[in-house]
């Protein structure tokens, strides 16, 4: 069942009116005011995808005259605020993250300093809390990225909510088990756009993070979800370039193709090694990232059922 709010953000707010005003966050290096936008980078550049819908590499803003909505805070979080300021002098009042990676909840510490309310399910609060590193998880390997509390969402969510704000109605859907255990899909309804975050990843191999909770199955009811969503002109903004339905369902296509060569082969006693080696995803673009990662993923998660 979809929980509705109506959102009077200057009520909600009133506590924080002091701190929410956001303040100009210039790139630490400026040779001048003519010279601001070479140092913004390319993936952080502003796109408008709708009136008053706008991308900043996978962050999108939901921009109205007195508030601001954030879809994943980033990695770059002076960089986007600073963007936002070209645009708008409303404050960023609410951030919602899709999943904990640090690619989508990098800069909760920033928004939330200057009033931000962060939005999230409670696994990505648990997960930015007390992370679970593995070698195609959400926070990678190595040092563990040093989080404050002000990172941690403070609304969290379960099952489906509607936010009406700045004209649009914004469903967040959370998705069980599919990157991760913490998944939420943004659909921007009149705007025609879907915000999928980590689910679907065009450009590359799905990247399934078991460790994080992610499943095989998991992803693959996230993608048919999708595609039931989406219309032949809605605008599919995955975790990196924009797409649209027709990538999702082959996407999906791909994931049954080599679960089902994979369960083959385990039917028959390979190894992991061995299913590797017999490279199953050999007719699929060469040039995508994480092959061996998907393989790796069903297999483990195959045989972890037998």
């Amino acid at each position: 069942m979809w929980r509705s709010f109506n959102l009077r953000l200057n009520e909600v707010k009133k506590s924080h009116a002091a701190s929410s005003k956001r303040m100009l966050m210039k790139p630490t290096i400026l040779f001048g005011a003519a010279l601001i936008t070479l140092l913004v980078p390319r993936s952080e550049a502003q796109t408008k995808i709708a009136t008053n819908l706008y991308l900043f590499g996978n962050t999108a803003a939901l921009i109205g005259p007195d508030s601001v909505l954030l879809v994943d805070s980033g990695t770059n979080a002076d960089i986007i605020n600073y963007e936002l300021q070209t645009i708008s002098d409303a404050p960023v009042r609410l951030v919602i993250n899709t999943s904990a990676s640090i690619l989508h909840s990098g800069g909760n510490e920033n928004f939330a300093k200057l009033g931000a309310i962060i939005l999230a399910r409670p696994q990505v609060r648990e997960r930015i809390a007390h992370p679970i590193f593995s070698a195609n998880g959400m926070a990678g390997s190595g040092t563990p990225p040093q989080r404050t509390e002000s990172a941690l969402p403070t609304l969290t969510y379960d099952s489906p909510v509607t936010l009406h704000l700045n004209g649009e109605e914004i469903q967040l859907i959370p998705i069980p088990h599919a990157y991760s255990d913490g998944d939420t899909i943004v659909h921007f309804v009149k705007a025609d756009v879907l915000m999928t975050g980590e689910i679907f990843q065009p450009s590359s191999y799905p990247n399934i993070d078991r460790a994080n909770g992610g499943t095989v199955q998991g992803l693959l009811n996230s993608l048919n979800l999708v595609a039931s969503l989406a219309g032949p002109n809605t605008k599919i903004i995955p975790g990196y370039p924009k797409t649209d339905r027709a990538a999702v369902i082959a996407q999906r296509d791909m994931i049954l193709v080599l679960r089902d060569r994979v369960a083959a082969m385990v039917k028959q006693g390979a190894s992991e090694g061995e299913v590797l080696d017999a490279k199953v995803n050999a007719d699929y673009p060469s040039n995508r990232l994480g092959s061996n990662r998907i393989i790796r993923s069903i297999y483990e998660e195959l045989t972890s059922t037998k």
